[in-house]
């Protein structure tokens, strides 16, 4: 049994040691606290003072953001003056997967922002500004062939056309850039060899000026249109005046009459197009610009088969007629002609093809012919069609009309209209 005296002499001690333990604890956590805060105002020091030199928050610069491991313009403060580089208007796009395409560039759309219904179709947006191209952004990528790499001893202003473009490529002014060259490529002094740098460089310049849903600013060939409530393709086509079939303008906004949406921006390329066929190079070469009068085509002396006015977009691969049996001179496409899944009857055997039968030669579409001078009216039932002989493409092996790929033929026919699209033939 344990005295009194005992009981009292170890709960005494305890008490004491577990006050002095608590104590110590206390002045250790006030000693942590003083250092942690001398540290955060020491740090906070460094970084306005850093903030000062840097001139903003960014560590990447002023203007500068980081989304998505993608280096892009910051946007500017509401109201706030203009500084540095001059600014210009990059287009953006909403696309699947809730990403936009800014200035060229995909990153996440950010939480909350507007989306295709569905998330089907790409809706094109106003412009907004963006600063212009500065270290470390994602350069427009230079295709293969440039004119930097592939002309040679060009004349001095066609040299000065060249170094202008490669800037305004640089600074992404796909408009101006597109200009530029083209003004190159219909010189009449410049080699066939260095124009096909130029059309290998335009035709990657048209796959967003043209053939994507993106609008540019200043684009001549580009205007927008927002859908309303009963539109589909075909009366927007109408309403606007459009000199395309309206497959184009669901091919470039990658819509249908389903997936509209009331309030959706709409990319309208204008046209009309033409089409140049030279027969040396087995390529169809497709302009957008005005319809010449049939008298003045040939007249102006421009190089490329290219007519006052016209703008390059892109080339195809084409078969012609065997012995030369393709018609030189020009034509325009006859009104009433195009015809999707067209039956088809052999001049020569009188066989007939239904619309349906896989040895149809014609494929799924067929644009007509009809000669513009005294020659080549004398030509008839010549055209641009599809084929079932896609070996034959870059050969001579047809009645004498112009093949296509069925892929290309496709893009063609809803580019080259009645009455209004001019096609030449050349040598």
């Amino acid at each position: 049994m344990a005295l009194q005296s005992q009981s009292r002499r170890p709960t005494s001690n305890l008490r004491s040691s577990v006050s002095h333990f608590r104590g110590r604890n206390r002045g250790q956590k006030r000693m942590l606290g003083v250092v942690l805060l001398l540290m955060c105002i020491g740090g906070g020091t460094v970084y306005l003072m850093r903030e000062r030199e840097s001139g903003g928050s960014n560590p990447l610069g002023p203007q500068m953001a980081r989304a998505d491991g993608v280096t892009l313009p910051a946007a500017a403060p509401v109201g706030a003056p203009p500084t540095g580089a001059p600014v210009k208007a990059e287009p953006v796009v909403l696309e699947m997967g809730g990403r936009a395409r800014a200035g060229g560039v995909v990153v996440p759309v950010a939480a909350g922002a507007a989306q295709p219904a569905g998330g089907s179709a790409p809706v094109v947006r106003e412009p907004v500004p963006a600063a212009a191209p500065q270290a470390g952004m994602t350069p427009l990528p230079m295709p293969t062939g440039t004119p930097g790499s592939e002309t040679s001893g060009l004349p001095g202003e066609l040299a000065s056309a060249q170094s202008a473009a490669e800037r305004a490529m640089g600074e992404r002014k796909l408009v101006e850039a597109r200009a530029q060259l083209n003004k190159i490529l219909v010189d009449p002094r410049v080699s066939e060899k260095d124009r096909e740098g130029i059309r290998r460089w335009m035709a990657e310049l048209n796959n967003d000026l043209v053939f994507s849903g993106i609008a540019y600013p200043g684009d001549p060939l580009v205007e927008t249109y927002k859908v309303e409530s009963g539109d589909s393709p075909i009366r927007i086509s109408r309403k606007v005046n459009s000199v395309t079939e309206a497959g184009f303008i669901q091919r470039v906004n990658k819509v249908n009459a389903r997936s509209l949406q009331i309030g959706q921006q709409l990319k309208i390329v204008k046209g009309p197009f033409h089409a140049v066929v030279s027969k040396s190079a087995f390529r169809m070469d497709v302009y957008a610009g005005p319809t010449p009068s049939p008298s003045s085509i040939g007249t102006s002396g421009l190089g490329a088969g290219a007519e006052p006015g016209w703008v390059y977009i892109r080339s195809f691969n084409v078969g012609l007629g065997k012995d030369s049996g393709t018609p030189l001179g020009p034509f325009t496409v006859k009104e009433g002609s195009k015809l999707v899944n067209p039956p088809w009857v052999n001049p020569r055997t009188g066989e007939k093809f239904d619309k349906d039968d896989p040895k149809n030669p014609l494929g799924e579409r067929w644009i007509g012919l009809e000669g513009l001078d005294e020659v080549t009216r004398q030509c008839k039932s010549y055209g641009i069609h599809a084929t079932i002989e896609p070996d034959s493409i870059g050969k001579e092996q047809s009645m004498g009309c112009i093949r296509m790929a069925q892929e290309d033929v496709d893009v063609v026919y809803e580019l080259l209209m009645g009455r209004v699209s001019v096609v030449k033939i050349v040598p």
